[in-house]
């Protein structure tokens, strides 16, 4: 599982979203083309791997730093840890971004 940012709501996807605009040629350009989301690889044993993420419903869990697969709960079955890290959109693209709303918060 790879670990990227994918907000929960079209709200927040659309608030969070940095200017693609300016960049449009770059983005374009880059291989292979990041996902801005989350990605679970299924191995299917023919030496190929299938996404999945938007099966399992992992795809979108907000801000993500980090996974963790493991059996947790001892069911025998494989649970996902997802960390994710930040509370406030402090880069809320509606709002205009002043960097000493961050001192003391």
């Amino acid at each position: 599982m790879t670990a990227d940012m994918a907000f929960t709501t079209h709200y927040k996807e659309k608030v969070g979203m940095g200017p693609m605009g300016d960049r449009q040629w770059w983005i374009e350009r880059i291989t292979p083309r990041q996902l801005m989301r989350n990605c679970v690889f299924l191995n299917t044993g023919t030496g190929r791997f299938r996404e999945a993420a938007f099966l399992t419903g992992l795809a979108r869990t907000d801000w993500t730093w980090a996974t963790k697969l493991a059996d947790f709960d001892l069911d025998g079955k494989v649970d996902v840890f997802v960390a994710n890290g930040v509370i406030r959109s402090f880069n809320h693209a509606d709002h205009p971004f002043d960097p000493r709303e961050l001192i003391g918060k």
